[in-house]
């Protein structure tokens, strides 16, 4: 009997030593963003879509290239552009020249 107890205790450490290396493996080094879904445009190929994005710029899914960052939708005529800094100054929409932006809703995008 001592024996299933001794054998049940070393499968619990086990096991609880395995899921806490599986559970701090899997967390971002400390000072890396973590990783959460945003509406999303590539600076590239200029599609926009909701993704998994920590650290900016980031790989596209349609592309490839490494140009994906924050989207703005434009208020003025509902462009959807990269925020390439994190600042919106300075930032003008391509297709009417504005400075108004606003965020981009997640119905209006698809998820790859």
């Amino acid at each position: 009997m001592k024996a299933v107890w001794v054998t049940l205790a070393l499968i619990i450490i086990i096991g609880s030593m395995a899921f806490l290396l599986s559970y701090y493996g899997t967390r971002p080094d400390p000072g890396e963003p973590v990783p959460h879904r945003m509406p999303v445009a590539c600076e590239a190929c200029g599609k926009a879509y909701i993704a998994m994005v920590g650290r900016q710029p980031a790989k596209c899914h349609y592309c490839g290239e490494k140009a994906v960052w924050r989207a703005k939708k434009c208020v003025e005529c509902g462009a959807i552009v990269p925020v390439v800094n994190e600042e919106l100054a300075g930032l003008r929409c391509p297709k009417c020249n504005g400075t108004k932006f606003k965020e981009v809703p997640a119905r209006e995008l698809e998820e790859p």
